[in-house]
């Protein structure tokens, strides 16, 4: 190619590139909001996660480590707004107990019955909660810290927290001891 060529070539050049500078504007523009729009919503648009994270108890035989189901059980919430009943007259060998996020405290009534019996025991778990952000999605949920758990003895024996901090993942965090009769 001769040097008159390569200017003819190099002002054509030009000549396309302020022609379509709009067009190469308009499309980087494009480019760089679809970017943006992309790196934001990342997620799948949905959040499966529950809004707290629910504490797993397991019932056991006193005094060991055999596990346990626990037949005719019954289990509501005290002082909790609408419904409270989580549990009734199920057999039950682990259960998920909610705590509330605005209160360092839940109570939970767990009523017996066996034949012509009932008895019922009233659990109070104490707890920090610990508010994190999960997702654009999701938004805040809470964890708890386990403190303290007491229970009355019309029929568990006592409660132990082998896992203090209750997250999202499904983990032992109370075992219920419960005579094996």
């Amino acid at each position: 190619m001769k040097f008159s060529d390569n200017i003819k070539h190099m002002t054509s050049c030009s000549y396309l590139l302020a022609r379509h500078k709009l067009s190469l504007l308009s499309f980087c523009s494009y480019v760089y909001i679809l970017s943006v729009l992309c790196l934001t919503g990342c997620g799948d648009g949905s959040c499966y996660d529950n809004g707290s994270a629910v504490p797993m108890a397991r019932f056991y035989a006193s005094g060991t480590t055999t596990q346990l189901s626990a037949n005719g059980l019954t289990v509501t919430a005290i002082g909790a707004p609408g419904d409270s009943l989580l549990v009734n007259n199920e057999t039950v060998s682990d259960l998920h107990l909610p705590l509330r996020a605005g209160t360092t405290s839940t109570q939970w009534r767990l009523t017996f019955t066996a034949d012509d019996l009932t008895l019922t025991d009233t659990v109070t778990i104490d707890y920090q909660p610990v508010e994190y952000f999960a997702s654009v999605e999701c938004g805040a949920m809470y964890y708890f810290d386990i403190t303290n758990v007491t229970t009355t003895h019309n029929v568990i024996d006592s409660i132990t927290v082998p896992l203090p901090h209750v997250t999202h993942v499904d983990q032992l965090n109370l075992r219920i001891y419960v005579p094996n009769d």
